[in-house]
């Protein structure tokens, strides 16, 4: 039996297999490399995640030279594959495809491969006992053993459902947006433009900061974990998920420095402590990280979790808006710098002096 596919680029990776979902589907995986030369990946799923390298497959692909042919700009890939055990039982082939426009890179059979797409991916029925006119297959290679053109795989024109774990993810995309690029600039606008005009504004950032962003992002966590569990990948594998955990330790880090500072302090102080713009300079860092993280989350996160794409402009355009804005308006907000410390030595001098105000 021969599998082939034809690419419109070399950067392209195939992948097809014998079964009815990539888990516990034995793969054929394919892929030009820069030197001509054609990796062939024998591959299994436990779950919906990178398939591991198996040296004992059911069938033994062979790259087939004769209808194997590579150009600047498209690649036919073809290759055979060994014969599995009681041959005349197994005339209908369930089978697997799926395409990912991500070269790996590397010409090792174990290389790390990138996700397909999810309007690049099905199943099809396979009759081995039918021959195939000259015709039919063309867009799979030249040499197609077996079925008609009409068993042949298409390509699906609308997205998918979404998933249990796409739809976990999403939730914890739009918590943590909330949490990180709502909540938390908020309260450290609230403490910045109002500390001057209200006595009332570190309660205002107080319950911002910890009572009403803590819940959203407890819940953004969770529903993040639950969605890579439900898909059975490991947790903080990449580089997204591991900053975003980086990014809760310091917010309850910050959290408990900010009460700290507050609710323990030497109450004949006579200038505003270190720890002050420590605490100031922390909750600035941890907005600006989690800027690029939500921006690594829509733009390179989402897509590889889930191969649907990226999304829309709308989405970036929203993005820099904000990122510039909150800059804007927090930064005038130092502007007040002069008339807060000409406050807080007023109430030193009214404290010095016994004095209630």
């Amino acid at each position: 039996m021969c599998v082939a596919a034809t690419a419109n680029a070399t950067s392209t990776l195939s992948f097809s297999g014998f079964g009815q979902s990539m888990i516990q589907s034995p793969m054929v995986i394919a892929w030009p490399n820069s030197d001509n030369s054609v990796t062939i990946s024998q591959r299994l799923a436990a779950s919906y995640g990178m398939p591991s390298l198996i040296s004992d497959p059911p069938r033994v692909a062979t790259l087939d030279a004769t209808n194997t042919n590579m150009t600047p700009t498209r690649a036919d890939l073809a290759a055979t594959l060994g014969a599995q055990t009681d041959p005349d039982t197994q005339t209908q082939q369930q089978l697997i495809w799926a395409v990912s426009t991500t070269n790996p890179g590397s010409s090792d059979p174990a290389a790390t491969i990138a996700q397909h797409g999810m309007l690049t991916m099905g199943t099809f029925t396979l009759d081995v006992s039918t021959p195939v006119s000259s015709n039919s297959g063309s867009s799979s290679g030249d040499s197609t053993s077996g079925g008609t053109a009409d068993d042949l795989p298409t390509q699906s024109t609308a997205l998918p459902a979404l998933t249990k774990a796409q739809k976990l993810i999403i939730a914890h995309a739009i918590l943590f947006t909330i949490g990180f690029m709502l909540l938390l600039p908020a309260g450290a606008l609230f403490a910045r433009l109002l500390r001057t005009t209200t006595p009332h504004w570190f309660k205002g950032h107080w319950i911002i900061q910890f009572y009403l962003t803590a819940p959203v992002l407890l819940i953004g966590l969770a529903t993040a974990v639950a969605g890579v569990a439900d898909r059975g990948t490991p947790h903080f594998s990449s580089s997204h998920e591991k900053l975003g955990l980086v990014l809760c330790v310091l917010y309850v880090v910050q959290c408990s420095f900010g009460a700290i500072i507050h609710f323990v302090k030497d109450g004949n102080r006579q200038r505003r402590p270190p720890q002050n713009y420590i605490h100031a300079i922390l909750g600035l860092l941890i907005i600006a990280i989690a800027f690029a993280q939500v921006r690594s989350g829509y733009r390179t996160e989402w897509p590889a979790f889930s191969g649907r794409g990226s999304l829309g402009n709308g989405v970036n355009i929203l993005w820099i808006v904000w990122v510039v804005l909150l800059p804007v308006l927090y930064f005038g907000g130092l502007a007040l710098l002069p008339k807060q410390y000409s406050m807080e030595q007023r109430d030193r001098e009214y404290r010095d002096r016994g004095v209630k105000h």
